[in-house]
């Protein structure tokens, strides 16, 4: 696995976990805020009232039961905000490792060059 592809995976895994750590890891900080403060809005405006008051009483053991109280609409807002934040640091994770990646080609062999190599990788030609 080349570590574009590794970075990539490492963001998308964090994405899964809250909404913003993801763009954290790509040291993406405004969309980190924004995306922390919008998962954090959709609860407030679709978990109901009461379910919310139980959970911040009861605090994390109550998470489980009253989830399934939850409105299926909540679950469908909820579901979708993490699924396009996971889409969204995957466009950015991608953009990011792509417009670093080397242009540069090999004057011997013809293939592309890492950059972070003072070698080519493929015929092992020394690169000045």
């Amino acid at each position: 696995m080349s570590p574009r592809n590794k970075n990539i995976l490492i963001a998308i895994l964090f994405a899964l976990i809250y909404p913003g750590l993801g763009h954290i890891y790509l040291r993406s900080w405004i969309r980190a805020i924004t995306w922390f403060l919008f998962a954090i809005a959709t609860t407030i405006l679709v978990v109901p009232t009461p379910i919310m008051e139980s959970i911040e009483s009861g605090g994390v053991s109550v998470i489980f039961t009253d989830a399934a109280q939850l409105p299926f609409e909540a679950y469908i807002a909820l579901a979708a905000v993490n699924l396009l934040n996971i889409v969204d640091v995957y466009l950015v994770a991608k953009s990011k490792y792509q417009s670093t990646e080397s242009t540069s080609i090999c004057t011997l062999c013809g293939r592309k060059l890492d950059p972070d190599l003072s070698f080519c990788p493929w015929c092992t030609a020394d690169l000045e």
